[in-house]
């Protein structure tokens, strides 16, 4: 009967884990853009056209199911055969997708394709407007390059992702008293010493 309950409890609890990490999962927010995009070599002003939908996944019967990634990477696919296609950022836990296109781009049109493959769009809006992509760094954006030195002839990092700190602000810690004697002094050639003494003094 432990054993059963120990069982029980191990397999609860790796449901549970299970669940936890595709509700983690279906929380992040995922963007894909076609290859011209990606490969901008500057940043691209232009007219687009942007498409929000919103789905329920039936059956063959037309009752609802469950809607997972799976889904969402099927509705991604999807769009991104269309050659009007430019980037789309979608979001599984709500079953939603923002697809960006050329303006030619017939957003009504795909609803017949996309009921067939089970997902019916609950809520649609489509505008066009301006929109700005910009073209991908060589660089890390959070560790941009400081200085000419580190960046080569054809504009990428040298040395991107390192950290650096000017020799003065070293120097002005270097040599800074904080006051007081050390609490601990320590030479990496010989063992550490230390003054464990205790003071009689009240």
């Amino acid at each position: 009967m432990k054993i059963f309950i120990h069982l029980l409890i191990t397999l609860i609890g790796f449901c549970t884990l299970s669940a936890n990490a595709q509700h983690k999962e279906n929380s992040k927010t995922r963007y894909l853009a076609a290859k011209e995009i990606q490969t901008l070599k500057e940043d691209l002003k232009t007219e687009a056209r942007i498409s929000n939908y919103v789905f329920e996944k039936t059956d063959k019967n037309g009752r609802l199911s469950e809607f997972t990634l799976l889904d969402m990477v099927k509705i991604e696919a999807f769009f991104m055969k269309k050659s009007e296609f430019l980037t789309c950022e979608s979001l599984p836990i709500d079953k939603s997708i923002r697809v960006t296109t050329r303006p030619s781009f017939d957003y009504k049109a795909v609803l017949p394709e996309l009921e067939k493959m089970g997902y019916k769009p609950i809520n649609m809006r489509s505008t066009i407007q301006m929109v700005v992509f910009e073209h991908s760094r060589p660089c890390d954006d959070a560790n941009p390059p400081i200085n000419d030195e580190q960046v080569d002839e054809k504009g990428g990092c040298t040395d991107c992702g390192k950290q650096q700190v000017k020799q003065e602000l070293l120097d002005k810690f270097k040599d800074a008293d904080y006051g007081g004697a050390p609490l601990l002094e320590i030479d990496f050639n010989q063992p550490a010493q230390m003054d464990t003494s205790v003071s009689t003094d009240q």
